[in-house]
């Protein structure tokens, strides 16, 4: 993901900036990578969270898989979303700890 990620961001940056693509090969270490990285950790914590809720709702609503399972809240399920919180968390104060808490995103 982040690859793919990293990729269309050479892409697409240089038209949306302005930018030429020897200035985003720049920012990659220092800005791209870090927040790509902990973009697919974020969504994949988020999913980890909504997945199941969000597809016993579709199964209710004729859309959904056959074989999926009533929806229960029992200790995995706990554990899975204090892992998933707990990642959420991390990857916030990573991303402030990455930019030193000031959101300038580059520095020249």
């Amino acid at each position: 993901m982040t690859i793919v990620m990293l990729a269309l961001n050479l892409v697409i940056t240089p038209i949306y900036t302005g930018m030429p693509v020897s200035a985003i090969v720049d920012m990659i270490l220092p800005l791209l990578l870090p927040f790509n990285l902990i973009k697919a950790i974020l969504c994949s914590a988020v999913t980890l969270l909504i997945y199941k809720p969000v597809s016993i709702i579709f199964k209710n609503a004729g859309i959904g898989f056959a074989d999926d399972k009533a929806y229960t809240v029992d200790k995995k399920t706990i554990a899975v979303g204090v892992v998933a919180i707990a990642i959420i968390v991390i990857c916030v104060l990573l991303f402030i700890f990455c930019y030193n808490g000031t959101f300038e995103l580059y520095k020249n």
